[in-house]
Formats: C-alpha cells, sequence, structure tokens
C-alpha cells in the first residue's frame, strides 16, 4: 500500500509539472481575450500614453478598481503585454500553494497534492490562467482572507491572523467589485467564529460585535483609495455601482434603472423556463461553455458538486474545529453562489471565490469516504473499493485533461512560439477586426481620432486616440433635430476624424432601435459623409468628411 501510495503521489508531482508547463506555453503568445482587450490591458495602457491616471468617461470600467492593472502597468511600459498573462496566472498557483498548505495540516501528502491539482486543472482556473484577466487575482485574496481566518480560529484568536486576512480582503476588493460579496460574507463569519470555536473558554458579546468592525474598517482602508478616487471624480465611492443611491438625477443612473434582472433577461433572450432560470446553481457545475453567456461562458467540473456532499453521508468523527469550518466553507460557497445567481447574469468567473473552497471540501468528501473504506474488514474489498475511488477521481480529471487538450487546439501557440507566424498573422487569425485597426494605426495623421462602433469595445491594439461610442451615437440620432448633416457636424464638434464600423452587427442594430426616417439619416451620413477606406473581415474604415454648419 505504501508504495501504491508513492505512486500515485508521484503521478500528482509529475501531473502538475506537466500541466504548469502547459499553461506557461499557453501564454506565450499576444493576449487576444475579451476583457484583456476591452479594459485590463486598455485602461494601464492609456494611463501610459498620458503619463499618469486619469479619468476616461467613455470606459466604464475605468472606474473599476485595479489592483491588479497596476500590475500589468509594469511590463506595458516596456511594450510587453505577454508578461500579464503569467502574473495572472501567478494568482492560480499563490492559490494552489494557500491550499496545499491549508489540506498537509487536516490530510495525507497525496490528497494535498489532489487538491492542488484538482484546483490548477479546473477548467474555467485553466482558461482564467491564459488570460489578462483580474479573476485569479480575487480567487488568491478571497481564499488567503479565509485561510488566515482559520488561522485565528486555531490560534487562540492572535489578532495578527484577523488584521491578515482583513488585508486580503480588502486586497480582493481593490482587484474586482465582486470582492464586496466576499468582505459581507466574512465580516459575518468573523463573529460565527467567535462564538462557534471549540474550547473557547469565554465568549465575549462585546468581541463578537467588534471583531467584525474591526474587520470591515481594516478592508475597507485597504480598498479605499479606489473609493477616493471615484468618489472625486463621481461622487460615488463605488462606481457604476449602485449609483442611483449617489447620483439620482444622473443620466447613467437612469439607464441602469431601466436595465432588466438577470432572470428576466434569461427568460427573454435565451427563452428559459422558470425551472431552468432557478436551477442555474446546479446547472453551472454541468453545463458550461467557454464563450457561451447562456451556458455561463465558462466550465466547472462535477467533482466539485458531487464529492463535498460525501462529508453529509453519516459523519464519522470529527475534531470539531474541522467540522466548524467546513460547515463555514458549505455556507460562504451557498450563500456566494446564491447571491451571483440572482444579482447578475451568471459567469463561472463571477464565482471563482467559491472554487477553492470546493477543492478543500471536495478533499474532505475523499478522505471522509476512504476512512469508511478503511474500516472494511477484508482487504480484498479495501483494495479493491480504493482503486474504484482512483478510478473515478481519474474520471473527473479527464474531463480536465480534454479541456486542456482542446484549449491547446483553440490558442495553437506552438508556431508563434517557434517563429512560424509572425505576431501580426497570429492576431489576424484570432481577431476579425485587427487588420481594420493596423490600417489605422497605419494612417499619417497626427491629427486623427478613431469612433469605433461595433468593435466590441477592443481598443487595446489601437494606436491612435479611439472611443467606442454605440449609446453616444444613438444619442446623435435620435434626437429630435437629427439629420445627416447634424450627425456628421456632432462627431466633428468631438473631434472624430474616422471610424470603423462592424458593419454586420451595425446593420441590424441600426434597423433594430431606429425608425424608418432615422434610419434614412444613417444611410445618408454613411453615404454622403463617409469616404470608404478599407473593408475587410466585416469591419470598414471611414473617413469623416468634415463639414460646415452653413452646409446643408
Amino acid at each position: 500500500m505504501n508504495n501504491s501510495r508513492k505512486i500515485i503521489t508521484y503521478s500528482h508531482y509529475a501531473t502538475l509539472a506537466i500541466l504548469i508547463i502547459s499553461t506557461l506555453i499557453l501564454n506565450y503568445c499576444p493576449p487576444t481575450s475579451r476583457d484583456a482587450l476591452t479594459h485590463h490591458l486598455v485602461v494601464p495602457k492609456m494611463w501610459i500614453e498620458h503619463g499618469y491616471i486619469y479619468e476616461i468617461p467613455h470606459l466604464n470600467f475605468s472606474y473599476y478598481p485595479m489592483n491588479l492593472n497596476l500590475l500589468y502597468l509594469i511590463p506595458l511600459l516596456f511594450e510587453n503585454d505577454i508578461v500579464p498573462k503569467y502574473i495572472h496566472f501567478l494568482f492560480a498557483l499563490g492559490t494552489a500553494w494557500l491550499i496545499l498548505s491549508y489540506l498537509k495540516k487536516r490530510t495525507t501528502q497525496t490528497l494535498s497534492l489532489l487538491g492542488a491539482l484538482i484546483f490548477l486543472s479546473t477548467p474555467v482556473i485553466v482558461k482564467l490562467s491564459t488570460t489578462v484577466y483580474v479573476d485569479l487575482g480575487l480567487v488568491f485574496f478571497s481564499w488567503g482572507s479565509i485561510f488566515f481566518l482559520f488561522k485565528w480560529a486555531n490560534s487562540s484568536q492572535s489578532p495578527r491572523y484577523l488584521i491578515f486576512s482583513a488585508i486580503f480582503c480588502g486586497l480582493g476588493l481593490g482587484t474586482k467589485y465582486n470582492g464586496i460579496i466576499v468582505l459581507f460574507l466574512l465580516t459575518l463569519l468573523v463573529a460565527i467564529i467567535h462564538v462557534r470555536v471549540p474550547d473557547q473558554t469565554k465568549i465575549r458579546i462585546g468581541y463578537a460585535i467588534c471583531y467584525p468592525i474591526v474587520y470591515s474598517i481594516i478592508s475597507i482602508a485597504v480598498f479605499s483609495p479606489w473609493m477616493i478616487k471615484n468618489y472625486c471624480l463621481t461622487a460615488n465611492p463605488i462606481y457604476p455601482l449602485y449609483n442611483h443611491h449617489f447620483n439620482s438625477n444622473s443620466e447613467q443612473n437612469t439607464n441602469s434603472n431601466m436595465s432588466m434582472k438577470p432572470w428576466m433577461q434569461r427568460k427573454l433572450i435565451y427563452k428559459e423556463s422558470f425551472v431552468e432560470t432557478a436551477s442555474i446553481p446546479l446547472r453551472i457545475f454541468f453545463q458550461g461553455e467557454d464563450d457561451n453567456p447562456r451556458l455561463f461562458d465558462g466550465k466547472l467540473n462535477p467533482i466539485l458538486f458531487f464529492s463535498p456532499f460525501l462529508l453529509l453521508i453519516g459523519r464519522r468523527n470529527t475534531d470539531a474545529q474541522l467540522k466548524l469550518e467546513q460547515l463555514i466553507l458549505f455556507s460562504f460557497c451557498i450563500l456566494f453562489v446564491l447571491y451571483a445567481s440572482f444579482m447578475v447574469d451568471m459567469r463561472i468567473r463571477y464565482i471563482a471565490p467559491i472554487i477553492p473552497p470546493l477543492v478543500v471540501l471536495t478533499i474532505f468528501g475523499l478522505q471522509d469516504i476512504l476512512k469508511r473504506i478503511d474500516g472494511i474488514s477484508r482487504k480484498r474489498n479495501r483494495v479493491f473499493s480504493r482503486w474504484m475511488i482512483c478510478a473515478v477521481v481519474c474520471f473527473f480529471l479527464s474531463m480536465n485533461v480534454r479541456y486542456v487538450v482542446g484549449l491547446f487546439q483553440s490558442v495553437n501557440p506552438v508556431p508563434f512560439i517557434l517563429g512560424e507566424t509572425t505576431r501580426e498573422e497570429y492576431l489576424t487569425e484570432k481577431l476579425a477586426e485587427y487588420p481594420a485597426i493596423q490600417f489605422i494605426n497605419q494612417i499619417e495623421n497626427e491629427g486623427i481620432k478613431v469612433l469605433a462602433l461595433f468593435v466590441g469595445k477592443r481598443l487595446y491594439y489601437f494606436d491612435r486616440p479611439v472611443e467606442s461610442g454605440i449609446h453616444a451615437f444613438a444619442g446623435m440620432v435620435a434626437t429630435g433635430n437629427a439629420s445627416e448633416n447634424n450627425i456628421a457636424l456632432q462627431l466633428q464638434s468631438k473631434k472624430f476624424t474616422h471610424c470603423i464600423i462592424g458593419v454586420h452587427h451595425f446593420g441590424s442594430w441600426a434597423n433594430q432601435i431606429f425608425d424608418p426616417e432615422q434610419q434614412k439619416f444613417v444611410s445618408q451620413w454613411l453615404k454622403n459623409n463617409c469616404v470608404l477606406l478599407f473593408s475587410k473581415n466585416g469591419y470598414a474604415v471611414f473617413e469623416l468628411v468634415p463639414k460646415n454648419e452653413n452646409s446643408p
């Protein structure tokens, strides 16, 4: 049995090494993921071009917390946009290390390594590890908060671990607004831990109230630089969230009040029934698919759903502190998923902070079933049962392997790494709009300013001043005095000289939101005030003809 355990342990090490190397290879190509090109790289690039952090009103994303984006800014200073992928991946490795550290004191080495392996190979984690996003930063900081919270509970409630946990929580807040959910849940759990911790000889109600308050104050203090920035710019410290509480008369708030609730969106757009929408907390474990919003734009592994429930079947004698930790992890996962399911249109990455707790609960579930197997009297049955568990785990892990293989085929990094494909060729293959962007970048005009319509807000590869202006353009057309001349004059007043349009989306959009007369104005504007310079892959570049205010 010892030899079998050694073989399994070494296989875990080998698989982890292969997985990490595979991720490093996948990362060595130019960024093409949507959010990287819409804000995680765009905003730092604009800051660098201006030489300082400044307000970018046409990009709502620029008001989001930017802890990780500041890290991405460093390699961008040296014109390297591949290193940010590795920075993001480091947070996945850091989370795996914290999972390993937590489990090593509560399970065997083999199971601890399995926990790190399950986490790093979970499809959504692999996908995020190859992108310039910020979600893995939030995962790391939220799990770090829980990690130190448990240390606080196990160390006679030493204040330093509570402070460490609060700092991590604050760093998570400064990474992504989803950290607000983490802060809310962990603040509640601080009081519960103080009251429920075993062997607590003296429970003071005052401490149960003060600890959560102190925890919140420290976390918010760490987050406060971004709150101060947003308050100075918009009078809302967490802009654009809850803007109706801070700027009740703003146009942005009016639009947000008119937006549909997530469950209504899914009913209208995806034709989902009430049962389908209500079962989202279960469906996310079985129906995820990359780049498909209807199926949550990401993928988990069903083992994260099934294995934790092994803990609920005929619980064996377990340390009281461990039971409390498992209860806290269960509560955190359930509450987080329920909140996310009904407050936002579900994406797997939005609930990524629950993945480390689910991995830990999965390992505890496997450990519990293995202890039951150890109680089987007949050796043959005991050995057979153990190998059956190994087979089931391998089956679930094979799903992750298939995902990694598929991702390799999709990203196809090897030709770029070997120099068989240039950067421009790679980006042209992956991004339909890239040839049009290249054309704009080559225009010799110092005063150029580009209006981007239906380019998916992917502005990173523009080297010229550019704004995404779908809503602004719609406002120009929808005004009472709209005409082709007025549209042209308004664009000219904003100093736009060129326009790039995703023609297929633009045409269907214009037909849907404009009445026939307004559609006529848009058509005339394109015909009489725009000169086609370039067109490829459904993206067209126009030069805007200067207009005189007295023009007919």
